[in-house]
């Protein structure tokens, strides 16, 4: 790995609010005397993020069949104990019978946790994209500011 895609990974590791806001912060900053070299490195910084971005889906990804895997699993066991028993298994019974277990809890906020992580990503995307337009269109007044004094 290099050092780029060790921070990166430490930073969606690391991710929170207050990180996001920082990055955010970061983004929004413009060097207006030197916007060929903002536009030059916008595309390497949008393919970082857009790349975090698919890291962050497939371990959402993964942490939702987790938590299928282990619905699926305690499910059948309860209804199979059950049947074994000769007792009445409904739907409501084993969905209230999967949720009060703590691993249910467990796996479930990761899968939130995820879901938040993801989504802060993708409005880095999302921001950075923005962010070309907005450099796109200084630069075009820029020339126009040139031209219309030349």
């Amino acid at each position: 790995m290099t050092k780029k895609s060790d921070a990166l990974l430490i930073t969606w590791m690391d991710l929170n609010w207050d990180i996001y806001c920082d990055i955010i912060d970061s983004i929004v900053e413009i060097d207006r005397d030197n916007l060929m070299y903002e536009l030059e490195r916008q595309a390497a910084r949008y393919a970082h993020y857009n790349g975090l971005l698919q890291v962050a889906k497939r371990e959402l990804d993964r942490s939702k069949n987790e938590l299928e895997q282990f619905i699926a699993k305690v499910r059948k066991e309860e209804f199979d104990s059950r049947t074994s028993k000769g007792l009445k298994v409904t739907d409501k019974y084993l969905e209230s019978f999967v949720s009060s277990h703590p691993e249910f809890h467990t796996l479930q906020e990761k899968v939130n946790e995820l879901t938040f992580k993801t989504g802060l990503v993708k409005s880095i995307a999302q921001a950075l994209e923005q962010r070309k337009d907005t450099i796109v269109q200084l630069s075009v007044r820029d020339r126009a500011e040139t031209n219309l004094y030349s």
